[in-house]
């Protein structure tokens, strides 16, 4: 159970990183008249996250780091809105999740894996479950049970994965 709510967590991140940045030692550099980087750090010095704003929008690729300095979410922007695969990392480094974004909303398939070998008969790394979403919205899902039975699901009973939204 903490799995999930970790990872809903995460996907909400680079909003309230935003919101809570004046409570972190930040520091913006001017690239130019229209971009600038955005760098926010722990207190222990290592980076939080970097962010580049081009024209006063999101540009390239946000990213956030724990504060042990392991990767934690990889996010791309394209003028202001998530455009691609944005990456979310376990603690240990590992793949929490992949989902792909179009003008700013999650399209096609999003795979969410394991990080323990908590299933009998699993492995580090297996898909937990996948999402397939259509213009933001997730349609159809396929879950695994704790024994690693498949289960299918339509939209209304995205069991598990549901909850990584």
């Amino acid at each position: 159970m903490k799995k999930y709510i970790l990872i809903v967590g995460i996907f909400c991140l680079p909003n309230v990183a935003f919101a809570q940045q004046e409570e972190m030692d930040c520091k913006w550099t001017i690239i130019n008249s229209s971009e600038k980087i955005h760098e926010c750090f722990y207190e222990n010095g290592k980076l939080k996250y970097r962010r580049s704003v081009i024209n006063g929008k999101m540009e390239g690729y946000f990213t956030m780091y724990r504060e042990d300095g392991k990767l934690a979410v990889k996010t791309p922007f394209i003028n202001g809105q998530e455009e691609g695969r944005k990456q979310i990392f376990h603690a240990s480094g590992a793949l929490a999740s992949e989902v792909n974004f179009v003008n700013g909303k999650e399209e096609g398939w999003g795979f969410y894996y394991l990080e323990d070998d908590y299933r009998l008969g699993t492995r580090k790394g297996a898909i937990d479950c996948k999402v397939y979403f259509q213009n933001g919205v997730a349609v159809k899902g396929t879950w695994y049970d704790d024994y690693g039975k498949e289960h299918i699901s339509n939209n209304a009973q995205i069991h598990n994965c549901a909850r990584l939204i």
